[in-house]
This record gives C-alpha cells, structure tokens and sequence, in this order.
C-alpha cells in the first residue's frame, strides 16, 4: 500500500493533453454557453462529500501520457479490528464517486476503500478513445489496471454498478488473480431475471476466457452498433445551455427525489464538461454486451476462480 502515499492529492486538468474537447468556433462559444466549469465540478462534488462523517483523502493516480483517474480513499474506521480485503467502486455512466455517497460511511467499517472516477468522467481525464467497442473496453481494462498498480493493491473486492458492473466483469475476466470476489450492481448486458427455469447453456456454445466477449455478436446488433456510435447521450444536455441543469432532472425525477438537487447539480457538472471520445462508444458496448448471454457465462468466472454476486434492482 506504500505507492498511495507518494501519489499527488492536488487535481490536474480534465483535459487530456494536446485534447481541447472540440474544435472550431463552436468549441470556442459553447463553453461559455453551458453554466459549467471544472471548479463547479469541483465544488458540486465537495459539497456532497462534506456530509460525510469519515474523513477521505484524495488521489490522482497517473495511468501514463499524462492522463490520471482519481479516487477517493478512506481507512478502516476501526483499526482495532482485524483489517480486511480493501473494496474498490466503480460507479456508473455519467457519474463519479458521489453516486456512492450514501454508502460510504458504512462500507470502510474494516477495510480500506477506493471509490474512483473512470477515465473520461467526473473528475478523472477526458482520454481519447479508439473507434471499436472492444478497443475501447480494453482501453478501460487497462487503464483499471495500471490505477491498481499505481496505488500498490494486490487484491481486492471490486464493486461495479451500471457501466461500472460491465467494466468490472470485463476487468476480472482479465485480471482474475487480482479480484478476490465481484460484486455486480445492476450491471449492463444481463436481462432481468426469468421466472422460467431454464437450462444452462451446452459446454460447445460456452465462451472460454480467452474468447473476445464480443465474438459471437449478432448481425442486428452489428447494425445497431453502428447506428448508436453516431449518437452522443450528453449531447442534448450540453446543447442545452442554461437550461441544462433542468433538462437533466425533468429527465431522471427519480433521482432527484432519491438523492436531492445537489447530487443532480453534480451529475449536470459531471455530463457538461467538454466531452470525452469515449460519449459515442459507450452506446455501441452496450448494444454489444446485451445480446450475449453474460447472465449465462458464469461458468467462465467459475473457471477464473472469480466468485461473483449480481444485485438487480426491480424496475
């Protein structure tokens, strides 16, 4: 763990270097049309962990060419007991951190706990990101792994909800000495659980580890893919200007009402920020883990010796 204490608490630029978010006079006006900056970011997302009663420290942990993912790290609350696996979270797509600031007083009781922001969200770097959607996921992998590197972990008990279950699944797929258990919280690709018993899969039609996740994908999904790729999911709310902040919560009430108008204020700063390449993508690797049947692969984590546990949540 001694790698975390020399790593820099002070925040970089979003930006990846040599990366403007845009070009043209219409990255240039935009900016000043949307009600956004990366101190409001910044000060939405304090405003939310000031309410905690644990204290956290930042971190912002270089993943190479300039580019960091930071993390929030709180220490067990009870030294005195015997310290367990640390937890690693993973939030989901257009959050950061604070979609867990609920749980965090309450999930560090005995061991440490990272809550970090992927890159290209929240306050993490806006990294460029290839064209195809197994690229970009291997891109995520990646840059998962080389944060892990960074703050010394060897193993670790990793929490994934939403976009953050696909990425967490995909990561222990890859790296599955590194994931003591996997905790999937409403992750992408798995349907609702059926009432109807069902047979699993012949071992012919099994994926194994080593196979791309995507190997089997049907025609339809391939044209949906490439339909999805041209849509940008935020970019209606930074279009928006102004009345971005109200689109965003007339759009999700329900998280308004769950969370509050600060978290909503968050999550407007999170998504209004100049874009990252990987908007379009992650639309186009949704499409692509829907249509296998991830929630009928288990036994490839059974064979990674991987133990793993889902969370739905009814709709």
């Amino acid at each position: 763990m001694a790698a975390s204490s020399t790593l820099p608490s002070e925040p970089p630029p979003l930006n990846h270097p040599g990366q403007n978010g845009g070009s043209g006079w219409l990255s240039s006006w935009l900016p000043s049309w949307r009600p956004t900056s990366e101190d409001q970011l910044c000060d939405a997302e304090k405003k939310i962990l000031d309410t905690l009663s644990s204290e956290y420290r930042d971190l912002y942990v270089p993943i190479g060419e300039g580019a960091v993912i930071r993390c929030l790290v709180m220490e067990p609350q009870e030294p005195s007991l015997p310290e367990k696996i640390p937890l690693v979270l993973i939030h989901g797509f257009g959050c950061g951190i604070v979609q867990f600031f609920k749980n965090l007083d309450h999930l560090h009781r005995d061991r440490r706990l990272y809550a970090l922001d992927l890159p290209g969200f929240a306050r993490s770097t806006r990294i460029p990101f290839p064209e195809e959607a197994e690229a970009v996921e291997a891109v995520f992998v990646s840059a998962l792994e080389r944060w892990r590197e960074g703050v010394g972990l060897e193993r670790f008990v990793l929490l994934g909800h939403s976009l953050g279950g696909f990425l967490s699944l995909s990561y222990s797929m890859t790296h599955p000495h590194r994931v003591r258990h996997l905790i999937l919280d409403d992750p992408w690709g798995f349907p609702e659980r059926s009432e109807e018993p069902h047979s699993p899969p012949p071992p012919s039609s099994r994926p194994s580890p080593s196979s791309p996740p995507h190997s089997r994908m049907t025609i339809w999904a391939r044209i949906g893919g490439v339909f999805l790729s041209k849509f940008n999911p935020f970019a209606p709310v930074r279009a928006a200007g102004p009345l971005g902040p109200y689109l965003l919560s007339s759009f999700r009430r329900d998280l308004t009402q769950r969370f509050g108008e600060d978290f909503m204020t968050y999550v407007y700063h999170c998504v209004a920020q100049n874009p990252t390449l990987v908007d379009p993508r992650i639309p186009q690797l949704l499409v692509l883990w829907s249509v296998q049947s991830v929630c009928v692969q288990p036994v490839g984590l059974v064979e990674l010796s991987v133990t793993c546990c889902m969370i739905k949540t009814k709709k």
